[in-house]
Formats: structure tokens, C-alpha cells, sequence
């Protein structure tokens, strides 16, 4: 069964996780998307708007989770996270 509208971004530098996620999801009929990294979620969602989910892993290289979610506060006016 299709989840129409429900689109989750999984955000994980660990390819593994980041697939078995999107696997599972995809199974249930979410519209997935991947980015291994802060910087490659902030360009997805630049170009595809924000999700309706954020998986988000807190420990990542360059630009944490924590960060991401910063950056995103800071320049989002629809979502409330």
C-alpha cells in the first residue's frame, strides 16, 4: 500500500543502516529518500522540499545532527520541528 504524501528523508553516513531503513519504508509504501550526509540532505531538500519525516543520525562527520537541525531552523518556515 502506497503512503500518498508521506516522504521520509533518511539521513545516515552509515550506507547499511541508511538502506535497511529505506528498505523497510519502502515496503510500506513510504516515497524514500537518502542522504549520507548533513550537507547532501540540506541540497535534497533544496531541491525537493522538506520531507513529511527526518530520520536523522545525531553522529555524523563534518555536519551532525544536531547541526542539520540548526541549519534547518534557521532558514525553514514550514516545518516545526
Amino acid at each position: 500500500m502506497e503512503r500518498v504524501g508521506c516522504n521520509v528523508l533518511i539521513v545516515d553516513d552509515d550506507a547499511d543502516t541508511r538502506e535497511a531503513l529505506a528498505a523497510a519504508l519502502a515496503d510500506a509504501g513510504f516515497h524514500v529518500e537518502q542522504a549520507d550526509s548533513g550537507k547532501q540532505a540540506l541540497e535534497c531538500m533544496e531541491k525537493q522540499g522538506e520531507p513529511d519525516v527526518l530520520l536523522l543520525d545525531l553522529r555524523m562527520p563534518e555536519m551532525d545532527g544536531a547541526q542539520l537541525m540548526a541549519r534547518m531552523r534557521g532558514s525553514r518556515t514550514r516545518c516545526s520541528c
